[in-house]
């Protein structure tokens, strides 16, 4: 019977590492949010109004990116798991 190992794979540190504390406090925020306005009216105020995108800020380009990258160590520790 083989053995199967199951890889861990980390974020690397970075400069922005206070804010994965504040993870609870954003979902609770938003949570909310979606529950009084709806999820059209929330993502439409967060993510595409232009006041949400002031000063450079590319909302849209911020999450899209974010589920990238969660994705890419989703697909990645998968793929190391069937391999071995």
């Amino acid at each position: 019977m083989s053995r199967r190992r199951r890889h861990v794979i980390f974020l690397p540190s970075f400069k922005y590492q206070q804010y994965f504390s504040a993870y609870s406090a954003f979902v609770e925020f938003f949570s909310q949010e979606i529950a009084t306005n709806g999820v059209a009216s929330t993502l439409e105020k967060y993510i595409f109004d232009e006041e949400a995108n002031a000063d450079g800020r590319h909302m849209l380009t911020r999450v899209v990116s974010g589920a990238y990258v969660v994705l890419f160590f989703f697909t990645l520790e998968n793929h190391l798991n069937h391999r071995l």
